[in-house]
């Protein structure tokens, strides 16, 4: 270690873990037709000090908190708690449970009513001793918990699949069935919808883990661009990731080493406020990749509609209403690029990393091809029905003729047995005389029936040629 780092004691380590919540297709359908209604805050509304930041530029505006557990709260909770995060080793004697604050662990659950997504967000610090971290950030091929506690600590608050048993710590477990009553509440309040718990799903590997230093005396670390223990605790998210990245990337300044990745996010930073500056870009990245995994479901189920023609006018709302949901979340990104112009630089880097401009961008064109073949699909259908109905008319019209036809008879018989031959009188007076009376009664019932024959055969002959 450098001589210059003696002299930083102790770092906190702000955890955040933003996990994704997955709801069937009928309740997502049913919460975009329904009005907008924001979550009841609960009894304790007191939001983390960073989402005060969310509010700048009116970006978020929409989303509403609701704590739903407090596991220092919780004495047998917080006991099995510890227990689980004891298993996580820092260095080959310091665990996770040695150096973590107890009461800053809390859940809570999110709620944007604009456009209608959750999120889970648990929250926790640990205050390392710079020797510990620096043991634990060394490179060493004895012990894989020295470089991979990152995993370690992740496989307590991430469930990794679900062909496996759960061994996630029971805070965790306990914050996803709170927050499943809490969700069916709401949608039972809305239009008294019932959703059953276990159809609200927590996708497994769907939960980012940003970590937050802040030394105790950052300037004994300046500048975070050239120092070594910088760099080392930047390379344990790189060390684990599924997906290798560049650490060449992260942003370096001399007060910020900004290294974002696909599960694990290291940004170090000299205080707290740094903290409640850069977490909203977090928030506001994942949120984006949790709103794309739901829009990804939404527009999918309007998709297989179209594939199997079963579509209804409801669909054409609900279409309309994704698309609009949609171009808010482009609004909103936009909005809240606007607040943050200061971080301009870090803010791309993150769009870059996770391609959400352009994720948004595709997804709204497909909506929009979707909007366009469902328009086609129902202009078909409404020229098929307009086609029926014709064919019905021209049934009728055929019988109308038929019916004229035997009126015409009945008309003969009267004139036959009943008529006047007196020719100054209706309707021989019109006629001239009885003979032409009757060729016009012959052949009128014949004409009518030829021109009722060639009109059909003109139709059909006409339908021949359409198809």
């Amino acid at each position: 270690m450098d001589t210059a780092e003696h002299t930083c004691k102790l770092i906190d380590v702000d955890i955040h873990d933003i996990q994704v919540v997955e709801l069937p297709r009928e309740a997502l359908r049913h919460a975009l037709l329904s009005a907008r209604r924001p979550l009841d805050p609960g009894t304790q509304p007191n939001t983390p000090l960073w989402a005060k930041s969310l509010e700048y530029g009116r970006a978020y505006h929409g989303i509403s908190w609701q704590n739903i557990l407090f596991p220092a709260a919780d004495a047998p909770l917080l006991e099995a708690t510890l227990s689980r995060f004891d298993t996580v080793y820092l260095d080959d004697k310091v665990t996770v449970t040695d150096v973590l604050d107890v009461h800053s662990m809390r859940s809570d659950l999110l709620f944007d009513s604009n456009t209608m997504q959750w999120l889970l967000l648990h929250e926790m610090k640990l205050s390392i001793p710079i020797g510990v971290l620096d043991s634990a950030t060394a490179d060493s091929s004895e012990s894989s918990r020295r470089c991979n506690w990152y995993a370690a600590l992740r496989d307590c608050l991430v469930r990794s699949s679900n062909d496996q048993p759960d061994q996630r710590a029971p805070w965790i477990q306990c914050a996803e069935n709170s927050a499943r009553q809490v969700i069916c509440s709401y949608f039972y309040q809305l239009k008294r919808y019932a959703l059953n718990p276990s159809d609200i799903r927590f996708p497994p590997n769907c939960g980012n883990l940003s970590f937050f230093y802040v030394p105790d005396h950052p300037e004994a670390l300046f500048p975070y661009t050239k120092n070594e223990l910088c760099s080392r605790i930047a390379h344990l998210g790189h060390s684990v990731e599924r997906i290798e990245g560049s650490e060449a990337d992260a942003q370096r300044k001399e007060r910020l080493y900004y290294d974002f990745g696909g599960r694990y996010h290291t940004i170090i930073v000299d205080s707290q406020d740094a903290v409640l500056r850069y977490m909203p870009l977090q928030f506001h990245a994942q949120y984006c990749w949790a709103y794309l995994r739901t829009a990804h479901t939404l527009v999918c189920d309007i998709e297989d509609a179209l594939v199997v023609e079963s579509l209804s006018q409801r669909d054409e709302d609900y279409l309309d209403r994704i698309i609009n949901n949609i171009q808010y979340e482009q609004f909103l990104y936009a909005e809240f690029s606007r607040s943050v112009q200061a971080d301009a630089e870090i803010l791309t880097y993150i769009d870059r990393t996770w391609s959400l401009t352009i994720s948004l961008t595709q997804l709204e064109q497909f909506a929009d091809n979707l909007a366009s073949t469902l328009e086609r699909s129902l202009q078909r259908s409404t020229g098929k029905t307009a086609k029926r109905q014709e064919m019905a008319l021209f049934a009728l019209s055929l019988i109308q003729l038929i019916a004229l036809v035997s009126v015409w008879a009945d008309y003969l018989n009267l004139i036959e047995t009943y008529g006047d031959k007196n020719y100054g009188t209706f309707p021989w007076s019109l006629f001239g005389s009885e003979p032409i009376l009757n060729s016009f009664n012959i052949l009128l019932p014949w004409i009518l029936i030829i021109v009722s024959i060639a009109i059909m055969m003109w139709c059909l002959a006409r339908n021949v040629r359409q198809h």
